[in-house]
């Protein structure tokens, strides 16, 4: 089997690929793989898969062995040079990983991959990538600086403060079915393994990026990834009588010179609609707001939600958009293979 133990100095990369802030986010934990031992492969592609919500490497080591290989998110992945004809199966490979703590499962989570024609391209990020005589870093160079926002517009990308999007929310001011879910959480049981996407108040710091785009009477915001659309009603419509509630609730919000304040009601009974491991229901409430610092670049954001069949008190979430240039959003539908591909090595 061809796999060698690197050197301090891929302890390092490793750390600064993983490590870095927002690189780690994810549609699931990654908690499995071991950070401690990062390893090297070779080895030849026999599939690559670019799938929503991430993209797979299958790979075959010269002792026969098959190894599965997770990569970024698709967004993620085309930010850092990687495409959807990048690899084609027989490809002879060289990639830096980190493994499954099972070492029965034959499952890692890729750093840096070096193509057949010596094209060395980060996973999370190009920075910090080993030192590989002949190679040749693959860099995506931005056509633009981002342009400032002076009412909302523009694609954010999120940053949660201390908050565990993984993990259930057991500090927050729960009910007895609220422990008691939160309390026999199992990560297994994400609706977003089965393409359901996160609805309100979760969208608000899912890892995707969103686009704001504001009309005289709403602000649309379409996030990716999830490919869900979301309306921000700022006319001061009330919910329509034949509302169907759902995940993402009817919205209207207010502006107030830099900020924008949201409510949220008329949402449908959610698994994990108020936090990993917290159901929501129908009685669920949220409030938003988003303040658009001076220079437009950046809007600190928190959320609030009640629920009383879930919570005895309010609970809040901040953290903050920075906006970005250049994002080009995955045009693809959410696979079942890629999102559950992680459940086949349990």
């Amino acid at each position: 089997m061809r796999i060698t133990t690197t050197l301090s100095v891929f302890l390092c990369i490793y750390s600064a690929q993983f490590l870095s802030p927002g690189s780690v986010l994810a549609h699931h934990s990654r908690a499995n793989f071991n950070r401690d031992d990062p390893v090297e492969m070779t080895g030849t592609v026999t599939n690559y898969k670019w799938l929503n919500p991430h993209l797979y490497v299958d790979l075959e080591l010269a002792d026969g062995e098959t190894w599965v290989l997770e990569g970024h998110n698709l967004p993620g992945a085309m930010r850092v040079g990687w495409t959807e004809n990048t690899l084609t199966a027989g490809d002879q490979v060289r990639v830096g990983v980190t493994v499954d703590h099972n070492p029965d499962r034959k499952f890692a989570l890729m750093a840096w991959l070096l193509t057949p024609d010596k094209k060395l391209l980060g996973v999370f990020s190009n920075r910090n990538l080993p030192d590989i005589e002949g190679a040749e870093i693959v860099q995506v160079e931005p056509t633009g600086s981002a342009t400032p926002s002076k009412d909302f517009s523009g694609t954010w990308r999120a940053s949660v403060n201390n908050f565990p999007l993984f993990e259930p929310p057991l500090q927050w001011p729960l009910t007895e079915l609220g422990r008691q879910q939160a309390s026999s959480h199992d990560q297994d049981d994400d609706p977003l393994n089965r393409c359901i996407m996160r609805g309100t108040p979760r969208t608000v710091f899912a890892v995707s990026s969103s686009k704001w785009e504001r009309f005289d009477s709403h602000i649309r915001i379409t996030k990716d990834l999830d490919n869900t659309v979301r309306t921000v009603w700022l006319d001061g419509r009330d919910r329509p009588d034949d509302w169907q509630p759902d995940r993402l609730g009817f919205s209207v919000g207010e502006i107030q010179g830099d900020t924008l304040i949201v409510e949220t009601r008329g949402f449908s009974p959610d698994k994990w609609g108020n936090a990993a491991g917290l159901d929501s229901s129908d009685k669920k409430i949220v409030t938003e707001r988003y303040e658009l610092s001076r220079d437009g670049l950046k809007m600190d954001v928190s959320y609030t939600i009640s629920d009383p069949v879930y919570l005895t008190g309010s609970a809040t979430v901040g953290g903050n958009y920075r906006i970005v240039t250049d994002h080009v959003f995955a045009d693809a539908d959410c696979s079942i293979e890629s999102s559950t591909m992680h459940l086949l090595f349990k």
